[in-house]
């Protein structure tokens, strides 16, 4: 009878492995903390795979209380693989939980509050335009110094001092026309590396450096163009009265 016991503590054993086995291979096994990788089709089978070892690690303690090493070792070996892919995938549910935080609070608040200056901006002269301009630039910069998760922080400040180098233009400032348009063209390289860094984080290997920084970073003429053609579609009131 005793090897009898033994041959059903060992179909145990691999009953729970298989188990575990096809929860990680039907919700694939939970990324490493911090690598963000799908991070929203992750949160769900990351929760399964908690779930579900949790389970499977209390099972694991019926084959510890039988009598004999071997089946103490069965134990402390199914603890060890559970309990790491638990923490992992714990781990994973709560990033994903921070991360969702992060994008809601970043839609409902911080986009929120640039379309209103967007459309200040869009509404006003010259002197309420550039004065929504540089809200939308400060709003951005005290954001982006908190952030903890990448966003179009620096695409955002790109855009708003093409705008401004822009209305500097229509004023006879060249010079800090000049300046904006290099500094924007700067933010644009910025969002660019920002950009391929999520990707990379993201298993994304569509997104490489095949562009240097010379081949990203937009000419004066261009950003006058992209200006022109956003504010005409936004009906830009000092661009049509032209003061």
């Amino acid at each position: 009878m005793r090897w009898v016991t033994q041959i059903g503590s060992w179909l145990q054993f691999l009953a729970l492995l298989v188990v575990f086995l096809l929860a990680i291979y039907f919700c694939g096994f939970p990324p490493r903390p911090g690598s963000l990788q799908h991070i929203h089709s992750q949160l769900q089978p990351s929760a399964i795979i908690a779930l579900t070892v949790l389970c499977l690690f209390v099972a694991s303690f019926w084959i510890y209380r039988r009598h004999g090493y071997i089946f103490k070792i069965q134990a402390i070996i199914l603890w060890l693989l559970f309990g790491t892919t638990l923490l992992r995938a714990a781990c994973s549910v709560y990033e994903s939980f921070t991360y969702l935080r992060f994008e809601q609070n970043m839609l409902r608040h911080y986009e929120v509050k640039c379309d209103e200056y967007y459309s200040v901006y869009a509404s006003s002269d010259i002197a309420g335009a550039k004065k929504a301009l540089g809200d939308v630039i400060d709003l951005t910069l005290a954001e982006k110094k908190n952030a903890k998760y990448y966003w179009r922080f620096n695409l955002a400040i790109a855009f708003s001092q093409a705008r401004l180098a822009v209305i500097d233009e229509s004023q006879g400032e060249k010079e800090e026309a000049a300046r904006l348009f290099a500094s924007a063209s700067d933010f644009m390289v910025l969002q660019t590396k920002a950009f391929r860094e999520e990707m990379r984080k993201t298993g994304d290997v569509g997104f490489t450096d095949k562009d240097s920084d010379a081949e990203v970073r937009w000419t004066p003429d261009q950003w006058r163009k992209a200006i022109a053609a956003l504010d005409k579609q936004s009906n830009v009131r000092w661009s049509s009265s032209g003061n």
